[in-house]
């Protein structure tokens, strides 16, 4: 296996962990990053 590659899928995967640790803490917090509206109904004529 080449080393840059190794490398990459090492930096690849500590992103990752990052992301889902982040985003474990955003919703223990309450914080919601979902940028959906819920409430909003597609299609319905005003």
């Amino acid at each position: 296996m080449r080393p840059y590659l190794a490398s990459f899928e090492r930096e690849e995967k500590a992103r990752i962990q990052r992301l889902r640790r982040d985003i474990l803490w955003c919703a223990t917090y309450g914080v919601d990053l979902d940028r959906r509206d819920i409430r909003s109904r597609a299609g319905v004529a005003s």
